[in-house]
């Protein structure tokens, strides 16, 4: 549930910062803006891990069909 609640408030986010948020920023809110939007693809992807997540899972460079 954390995982669908993590990529809802991100998607909204980034639907706000591409159709409602100010586009006459400029300066520091230019940057501020473009940090924002790293930050919610961030979050996006942080939500997919947690949604498709595996407690047992590693980086072990196995595939998935060498499993036992």
């Amino acid at each position: 549930m954390a995982g669908i609640g993590v990529t809802a408030a991100a998607l909204a986010l980034e639907c706000w910062l591409t159709f409602g948020a100010p586009h006459g920023w400029a300066g520091t809110m230019a940057l501020l803006r473009g940090a924002l939007h790293l930050v919610g693809v961030v979050a996006i992807g942080g939500g997919a891990r947690l949604i498709f997540w595996e407690p047992g899972g590693g980086s072990t460079g196995e595939a998935v069909g060498e499993r036992a």
